[in-house]
C-alpha cells in the first residue's frame, strides 16, 4: 500500500528507521474530510471512533482524548487519587507514569521487575513497599509483553488496591484471548506516533464503570455538562460545570485517522508478529542476545523490540555497530526514579533488576513497515558488533 513516509525517516536518511508510520491515501482523504467538513474540535467522528474501539477491545465504554499522558492523569482523578496517597508502578517505563501520579498530588512508589528477562512489574517487592496509603497499583505491560494477569488481579483484590492499566505498549496485546488494557478498573492507551495505533497525538481511556465513564467525560471538557458540539446541534442550549475538569478534548482529526488505522489494524499487528518472528529466529541458540518475555498464556502486542547485551559495554559496541549500518535504535528506558526530577527523592531507592536491565537493554526497529531483508540487515549489524564479544 502506498504510505506517506514518516518525518523521522525522511529528515535522517536511516536505512532502517526505529519506527514508522503505515499511512496511505485512506488517512489523507480522512483528514481532507475533516478540514472540508470545518467541524475540526470533538464531534461526531469522536464519537464513532470511541465506539469502534470500545467494540474492538472488547470494553464497554471508551473515552479519547488528546494524549496518553491525559489518559492517565484522567483515571488517576477520577478514581480519587490525591495528596497523600501512593500508586505502586514500575520505574522501568516512560516518565509519563509516574509523572500522572505526581501531577494528582500523590505519590509513586517504585516497584521492581521481575528479572530482566521477565521484564514487569514483581508483585512480590511491590508487596513489600505497601503501606496504609497504597490506594492503587498502575500496571505498565513494558513493550506489550502480557503480565500475568490473574496473580495481578490477586494482587489487587487482596490488598484492596485499584487496578490502573498504563496500555501505552499494549495495544494489540491479549491474556487469554481478553485485550491489555481491559482488565483493571481503567486502561490508558497512547496513540503517539510510533505506537501501534498512530494519530501523531491522541490517547484513550476505557472502562467497564458507567460510573467511571461519566466521570471521565466531564474531566475532559472542562467539568462542563454539554459538549460544544452538544450546543452546536441545539440539543443543549447552555451547560453547567459541575467538576474541575481539564482541556484533554481530542481532535476530529485524531479520531478520523484513528479510524482509519483501527480498521488495519489486524494487518498491522501481524506485520509486527511477522517481524519479531524474524528477530527471534535470527537470534535463537545465541546467548549473548536475550529476548525478554512476557506471560507465555498472553499474545504480545510487538510495540517495540527489546534485546538484552550480557554488559554496557558491548551493548554500546553493538549499537555503534548499528548506526553505522544506517539503523536506528534506541534505549527504553532510562529508570524513572534516575532521572534528575526525581534522584533527590528517590536516592535510596533499591531496584537491582530494573538498573541491571536498562544497563544490558537495546531497542531494535519494530513497525509494520519492516521487510525480511531489513531484520537481515539489523541482526547482521548486531551480531558483527558481537563479534569478538
Amino acid at each position: 500500500m502506498p504510505r506517506a513516509k514518516s518525518p523521522t525517516s525522511a529528515a535522517v536518511k536511516w536505512t532502517i528507521p526505529l519506527s514508522d508510520i503505515a499511512y496511505g491515501p485512506d488517512e489523507l482523504r480522512a483528514v481532507e474530510k475533516v478540514i472540508t467538513s470545518g467541524w475540526l474540535t470533538m464531534g461526531p467522528l469522536t464519537d464513532k471512533f470511541e465506539a469502534a474501539i470500545a467494540k474492538h477491545l472488547g470494553a464497554k465504554h471508551a473515552i479519547l482524548v488528546s494524549s496518553g499522558t491525559a489518559a492517565l492523569h484522567m483515571a488517576l482523578v477520577s478514581l480519587g487519587i490525591g495528596p497523600g496517597d501512593e500508586v505502586l508502578v514500575p520505574s522501568m517505563t516512560f516518565v509519563a507514569s509516574a509523572n500522572s501520579i505526581r501531577h494528582c498530588g500523590a505519590n509513586p512508589v517504585f516497584a521492581d521487575i521481575e528479572s530482566p528477562e521477565f521484564p514487569l512489574l514483581d508483585l512480590r517487592d511491590a508487596a513489600s513497599r505497601l503501606t496504609p496509603r497504597t490506594k492503587a497499583l498502575m500496571l505498565v505491560p513494558y513493550a506489550g509483553l502480557p503480565p500475568r494477569m490473574e496473580e495481578v488481579h490477586e494482587f489487587c483484590r487482596r490488598h484492596r488496591l485499584q487496578l490502573i492499566e498504563d496500555a501505552a505498549h499494549a495495544l494489540g496485546g491479549s491474556h487469554h484471548g481478553r485485550a491489555l488494557g481491559t482488565f483493571g478498573a481503567l486502561g490508558c492507551f497512547s496513540f503517539f506516533s510510533n505506537k501501534n495505533l498512530a494519530t501523531g497525538e491522541g490517547g484513550l481511556v476505557v472502562t467497564n464503570n458507567a460510573t467511571l465513564a461519566r466521570r471521565l467525560r466531564l474531566l475532559r471538557s472542562h467539568g462542563m455538562t454539554a459538549t460544544t458540539w452538544q450546543r452546536h446541534n441545539a440539543k443543549s442550549l447552555g451547560y453547567d460545570v459541575v467538576a474541575l475538569g481539564h482541556n484533554y478534548r481530542p481532535t476530529e482529526i485524531t479520531a478520523a485517522l484513528g479510524l482509519v488505522q483501527l480498521s488495519r489494524l489486524t494487518a498491522l499487528q501481524e506485520a509486527r508478529a511477522k517481524a519479531a518472528a524474524l528477530y527471534r529466529d535470527a537470534f535463537r541458540g545465541d546467548d549473548r542476545v536475550v529476548m525478554p518475555a512476557g506471560d507465555p498464556e498472553g499474545v504480545p502486542s510487538h510495540h517495540i523490540f527489546p534485546i538484552l547485551l550480557p554488559n554496557s559495554r558491548l551493548r554500546d559496541r553493538v549499537r555503534q555497530a548499528l548506526l553505522e549500518a544506517g539503523v536506528q535504535v534506541s534505549h527504553h528506558y532510562p529508570p524513572v526514579h534516575t532521572f534528575s526530577a526525581y534522584r533527590a527523592q528517590f536516592r535510596t531507592a533499591r531496584l537491582p533488576n530494573t538498573e541491571l536491565f536498562a544497563r544490558r537493554e537495546l531497542t531494535l526497529p519494530m513497525h509494520p513497515n519492516l521487510k525480511p531483508r531489513h531484520v537481515q540487515i539489523v541482526t547482521d549489524a548486531v551480531k558483527r558488533g558481537l563479534k569478538h564479544a
